[in-house]
């Protein structure tokens, strides 16, 4: 084995090994039928006049070799595709898809730790290049190559890419070795090896994609006067087309011309622009631009991505010689800018819905042109536009070859982001920093790269490095404002140096920071903010839509985020750390839906329950883990239980973010929205390989494997299936959108309670980013007993939105009920035979339902009970008298012996302010409490509580005199806005970096407040442990928050009502009828007979029923009573042993027994009847509500969720 290969063997990686058994040869022998081709006739070429350039992808011979440059070795050759990244490093998301062929003298080599190999080619140099400049060409090269012509040095080629000039090696017509060793470097070793390559070998770090990663090519140009470089702008709005033009090789004071001739895809000329004559003395850092005006018929759009067109540049001499002429150029006539807060392509505003794009990311197979377009046609069919690259740096090893990623967008219509090389990886300090610290070598790299695409829109840079804590907030997010602190502000400042350096390179691009707040040309957010109610994530965005001077983009945005089921929040014992982190993550998946499917969400998946008993054996060993480590991962897709929250969060927000007109949105989590079929076989599948064509631009795998689970990058479309959440992108991120939004004064709200006789509106919303002109056929009909129906048609330009009223009044003799508003609307083209992306399902039909909730008429409230109020405010007693309640007003220390009721108010009671004294509840006084700050509540009355606005809570006892006419549906999204809290968040920023407010007296994050619209409980009590309580309603996370909750005490009661009934900016018929129903019942509420406890068992259990508000007394022997209750604790059998009969007799005759921790002997030693008991595993279960007359009132599966 060569010195060069003695590397460390320890850990072979498990790759497809070939000709393992070989005779004493050079190189490996290769399977029947794998040919390296290397026939540079045979080859994919382009070339003018003046030159030409030939691929020289395909097999190479390849071995792993040591970091340092030794002599090119003569033998152990195995085989290696060029491009292609080294096999050996693969993660959940970057795929081996290519075959090394080993050769045996190395085939135990662990392919993850090579750090440099060598590659070999044969060619021959084309006889027609007498006289022309030679050299090697590649792109993607991670990280440095050195480049060997019949084993001599011929140069280096540098990470991102470059080129090596071989004349003085190559002669036209010969054959020659090219041999190139090239090594894994980081980025620091890569900038070191400019003035130290020897040192430069010794940095370590890791390189995640090695080696010749784009296309690499030999290249026969002029030797003198040459292009080096055209960059093609075009402009719309100013009818012009410009060549950027970079030259070499000039002589000086000689005057040249450059000529651009324009094609369209037959070879017509269309249009040709000739430039000034100049000299070297008017060039400009080695360039210069000339232009003309122009203005052609058909422009490259997202829906015409065909209109492409050609040009190719001649450099001429005075005489109008050509001394050089361009290759080719591909580019699409359009032009792309900002307006105030908006896009606009080619004259007409677009709204972007963006995602990442990884294909750089995985393999070989999936930066293939291939590859590309066929994951960007799937993200086209749930409505993206527009994706921003993977890499959110450009360091060696971030990604592959871009080049056929940007042909498959320019023919698809997909917009791009193109990512430039991150800030923070490049030292600043230097005054001439900003030239020298190699930040702008590779950011012209990418430049070039992109300048001729016409998909390419855009540069991403400073990914996750510029923002700050406010960059969420909703009355800050208007690209007016920022609240940066240190860290954010030192960052922006070289941020805004490195966008610089960019924008001079290409002007005619937008440089956008990803998830920097305000900074540069948009406010960009990584919009986290877990579960904020939906209705207040639709709202988020009025302040931007009325003030905003700035596009937004959501450049990723997870409203909820699968890791948000979870109890991390981002801090562990004081550290900050994100999805990575080890840490309790503690999986809540039903106590998180409960807020949204109420009991239902605790008929949980045998997944959920694998998951708990996994997560409880991690418990009970005290070990932390990763939010992977579960059975089922955290971020699956898998859990259906989840997929209808995410479905009611896009359906609602993505409507009224299109509707604001919000700039760029993401549905971020996509992948974990299908789910891949039954029966999909996901074992190794072998692709077809021509090895005589592997002489052409772009990546060739042999086979995917592995493949991630995400329907843009793996199997076959027919193998997803999407789920719930799936159906709500595909329904509404369509570049066409008609739904039924709430009334022309605010669209957001979700008004559905209404009485007969009642007047009301609704919109038809339609929304038009289709890119072309569009006619909408419109018909909605409301289902009354005698259905009432209409219809309109509507031309609606693209980028635009139209917002049709529909207005009903309902009949005064119509039946209490639910009656349900339709609507469908027909996208058709708005001229015949017109070609736009409208004709593609499923977005030319669409429907849209509601459902209308009519309440039965308000009962009276109740005339005969003395009442008082004790309301500071008024707003209390206004509601009464407005209902016709007689009530008298009272002092704080008013004698309240003549009053049956008391009534107080809204807001009366403060943490130590004046109160009436409550005694007399305990001899029959009846109360009812209405809406209470948090601080009265929490300060003085002793409860828990949170302050969050629930838009729907669900009867706990649906039987109960309260609730008489109202369900869940009534109980859910009232009319206008609840006024209890304020619309916004009272905070301070803490060392937590997020907003933080006090509960319980501990600092705690909150995210921020959006708005009270359609409130129905504002600040909501915590179910108490302890105490005679009962919950009538409950909601929130777990279901446990009472907003309406009953206290018994002696022959009193207090009713508490946090229901928002009171001072509401607009009526609702069910929170008037709640009052209605809550007078009634307290006026008519008569106290029960209280039953005698009585405990038998260990004293532990005694103590621990008088912890939870209880009075039990001691079992003694003799007599128990009639109407009591005995509770047996453990050892309580025993106790009562002896008096075994009279209990059984007692439970014959009537009596109540609980057995608390008692077995199955115990048990039937007390009982009169049989009773079989097993041991199974209970962790959680559904159960229909108990009423408000059974044992088990107010107790929901909640309570009983054993996790």
């Amino acid at each position: 084995m060569p010195k060069m290969l003695q590397l460390a063997l320890a850990c072979a990686w498990p790759l497809l090994v070939v000709g393992v058994a070989l005779a004493a040869t050079d190189e490996v022998p290769l399977p029947a039928g794998v040919r390296a081709v290397w026939d540079l006739s045979k080859a994919y070429s382009e070339r003018t006049p003046a030159r030409e350039r030939v691929c020289l992808n395909g097999l190479w011979r390849w071995q792993p070799a040591s970091t340092a440059v030794n002599s090119v070795p003569q033998d152990d050759w195995g085989y290696f595709k060029v491009p292609g990244p080294w096999p050996g490093i693969t993660d959940y998301l970057q795929k081996d898809c290519q075959t090394l062929f080993r050769h045996p003298a190395w085939a135990s080599v662990g392919l993850q730790d090579v750090e440099a190999a060598w590659y070999q080619h044969q060619i021959t140099v084309p006889a027609g290049w007498t006289g022309r400049r030679i050299s090697l060409s590649a792109e993607y090269v991670n990280s440095l190559a050195t480049v060997f012509v019949d084993g001599r040095n011929a140069g280096e080629i540098r990470f991102p890419g470059g080129e090596v000039d071989l004349t003085p090696l190559c002669r036209p017509g010969a054959t020659h070795l090219l041999s190139i060793h090239v090594v894994a470097l980081p980025l620091q070793a890569v900038m070191l090896s400019y003035t130290d390559t020897a040192s430069a070998r010794q940095v370590r770090g890791t390189v995640q994609r090695r080696g010749l990663c784009g296309d690499v090519w030999l290249v026969g140009a002029p030797r003198g006067a040459r292009i080096v470089d055209v960059r093609v702008e075009t402009s719309v709005r100013r009818g012009e087309i410009s060549f950027d033009t970079a030259l070499e090789g000039l002589t000086p004071r000689v005057s040249y011309v450059l000529r651009a001739t324009i094609t369209a895809p037959g070879g017509s000329v269309v249009r040709r622009v000739t430039g000034r004559p100049f000299q070297v003395k008017d060039l400009k850092n080695g360039r210069i631009t000339f232009a003309g005006k122009w203005m052609p018929t058909q422009l490259w759009d997202l829906n015409t991505p065909g209109n492409t067109l050609t040009a190719q540049i001649a450099l001429l001499n005075a005489s109008g010689k050509a001394l050089d002429v361009g290759l080719p150029i591909r580019f699409g006539f359009r032009e792309f800018w900002i307006q105030g807060r908006d896009f606009y392509l080619n004259g007409s505003r677009i709204f972007l819905s963006a995602v990442q794009y990884q294909n750089a990311q995985v393999g070989a197979a999936w930066a293939s042109y291939r590859g590309a377009r066929e994951s960007m046609e799937r993200l086209k069919s749930f409505g993206i536009n527009f994706i921003y690259m993977g890499n959110y740096g450009c360091e060696p090893g971030s990604h592959l070859s871009f080049s056929e990623i940007l042909r498959a967008a320019d023919d698809v219509g997909m917009l791009v982001a193109l990512s430039q090389p991150h800030f923070s990886h490049y030292d600043w300090k230097a005054p001439d920093a900003d030239a020298t610290n190699g930040y702008a070598r590779h950011a012209e790299f990418y430049v070039r790269v992109a300048q001729n695409h016409p998909s390419v829109v855009a540069y991403a840079m400073s990914h996750n490095a510029t923002g700050y804590v406010e960059d969420m907030n909703p009355d800050r997010i208007d690209g007016l404002q920022e609240a940066r602190d240190t860290w954010s502000l030192n960052n922006s400042r070289l941020a805004l140096r490195a966008e610089a350096i960019v924008r001079r390179l290409d002007p005619s691009r937008i440089v956008y920071h990803h998830s920097s707040g305000n900074l540069g040309a948009m406010h960009t957010s990584n919009f986290y903010i877990n579960f904020a109610p939906i209705q207040e994530v639709s709202d988020w965005f009025e302040h931007w839509a009325t003030v905003g001077a700035k596009p937004l983009f959501l450049c990723e945005y997870g409203v909820p985020f699968s890791w948000d089921w979870s109890m991390y929040r981002g801090w562990y014992n004081g550290k900050r750390e994100w999805g990575s982190a080890v840490v309790p993550w503690e999986f809540c998946l039903a106590e998180w839906n409960a807020q949204f499917l109420g009991d239902g969400a605790y008929r949980i998946s045998e997944r959920d329950k694998a998951n708990l008993r996994w997560e409880a054996a991690q418990f009970r060993a005290g070990a932390l883990w990763h939010r992977w480590d579960y059975p089922t991962p955290l971020g699956s897709g898998a859990f259906e239980e989840r997929n209808p929250i995410f479905a009611s969060y896009i359906t609602d927000n993505w409507r009224a973010f299109r509707t604001w007109g919000v700039s760029a949105i993401s549905p971020w989590e996509h992948a974990a929205f299908w789910l891949l079929r039954d029966g999909v076989t996901q074992s190794r599948k072998p692709l077809v390989v021509d090895w005589d064509r592997l002489q052409r631009p772009g990546f060739s795998a042999d086979y995917v494997d592995e493949q991630p689970d995400d329907m843009v990058l793996a199997y076959a479309r027919s193998d997803w299936t999407p789920t719930a959440a799936g159906r709500a992108v595909i329904r509404n991120n369509g570049p066409l959108l008609a739904y039924i939004g709430g009334k022309p004064a605010r669209f957001t709200s979700k008004d559905h309670n209404f009485t007969p006789g009642e007047a009301w509106e609704k919109q038809l919303i339609l929304i038009n980013n289709s890119r072309t002109t569009v006619e909408a056929i419109c018909r909605w009909t409301l289902g009354l007993p005698r259905a009432v129906s209409s219809a309109k048609r509507i031309f609606i330009p693209t980028g635009q939105q139209v917002r049709i009223p529909l207005r009903f009044a309902l009949p005064r003799d119509l039946p209490p009920g639910r009656y349900e508003l339709n609507a469908a609307v027909r996208f058709v083209a708005a001229k015949p035979g017109a070609t736009a992306s409208l004709v593609i399902e499923p977005w030319t039909l669409q429907t849209d339902s509601l459902w209308v909730n009519v309440l039965p008429p308000p009962p009276p409230v109740p005339q005969s009970a003395s009442i008082a109020v004790f309301d500071p405010k008024g707003e209390t007693t206004r509601l009464l008298r407005g209902m016709g309640v007689q009530c008298q007003a009272i002092a704080a220390d008013a004698d309240l012996s003549p009053y049956q009721m008391l009534v107080i108010g809204r807001g009366a009671l403060t943490p130590d302010g004046p109160a009436p004294a409550l005694q007399r509840v305990r001899h029959g006084l009846k109360v009812i409490v209405f809406e209470q700050t948090s601080q009265a509540l929490e300060q003085r009355l002793g409860f828990r509580v949170e302050e969050y606005g629930l838009r729907q809570v669900f009867p706990r006892l649906a039987d109960h005199p309260a609730l008489a006419g109202l369900d869940a549906e009534a109980l859910r999204d009232w009319r206008g806005d609840a006024t209890l809290l304020p619309p916004r968040l009272e905070y301070t920023i803490g060392e937590r970096i997020a907003p933080m407010v006090k509960w319980c007296g501990i600092d705690v994050t909150r995210v921020w407040r959006c708005g009270c619209r359609g409130n129905v409980a504002s600040v909501l009590i915590e179910k108490p442990a302890r105490g005679d309580f009962t919950p009538i309603l409950d909601g929130g996370y777990s279901l446990q928050y009472s907003p309406l909750l009953e206290y018994r005490e002696g022959a009193g009661m207090v009713l508490f009502c946090q229901m928002d009934v009171t001072g509401r900016t607009e009526a609702d018929p069910a929170a008037d009828r709640l009052v209605r129903n809550i007078l009634n019942y307290v006026a008519a509420w008569r106290p029960r007979q209280r039953r005698q406890l009585v405990y038998a068992g260990e004293p532990a259990g005694r103590d621990h029923l008088a912890a939870a508000g209880f009075a039990p007394e001691a079992y003694g022997s003799g007599a128990l009573p009639a109407d009591g209750v005995l509770v047996v604790g453990p050892a309580g059998a025993q106790q009562l042993a002896p008096d075994a009969e009279t209990v059984r007799q007692w439970l014959r005759n009537g009596g109540r027994l609980l057995a608390a921790g008692l077995g199955e002997a115990d048990v039937n030693a007390l009982s009169p009847s049989p009773v079989r008991m097993r041991l199974s595993e209970h962790i959680a279960t559904t159960f229909p509500l108990p009423s408000a007359s059974s044992w088990l009132a107010g107790v929901s599966p909640a309570d009983v969720h054993n996790r």
